[in-house]
């Protein structure tokens, strides 16, 4: 997986999404269902130094209809387990002078009532 995300993202990322993925892992977990994104939007924030361009990418998802799963296929109904309904996300990405591509710096996201569509 390392392999695969390191061209697309930054090392603090990568490792904090594989923290969480190896958490839902040793429980056996999984997510199950539909998750469909809303809206969608990107901004030219700065130039964090000479040649480099970041965007900051946000959008919002209806994960209403997503739950999480054990390895049976039973619903987990721990809290820690639950999706929001609707989540608006922020990824930072950026491209270096040298870059060919962007890759990811940071993500946020924050559970929101609905999406604007």
């Amino acid at each position: 997986m390392i392999r695969l995300l390191k061209p697309l993202a930054h090392d603090d990322t990568i490792q904090a999404n594989l923290n969480f993925m190896a958490h839902w892992r040793a429980k056996g977990w999984r997510d199950s269902g539909t998750i469909t994104t809303l809206s969608e939007e990107t901004s030219k924030s700065d130039v964090p130094s000479p040649g480099a361009t970041r965007v900051t990418v946000t959008f919002c998802r209806d994960q209403s209809r997503a739950e999480v799963v054990d390895a049976q296929g039973k619903r987990v109904t721990a809290q820690a387990a639950q999706f929001p309904d609707f989540i608006r996300s922020t990824y930072d990405v950026r491209r270096l002078a040298e870059a060919k591509t962007f890759k990811v710096y940071e993500i946020g996201g924050e559970e929101v009532d609905g999406c604007a569509q």
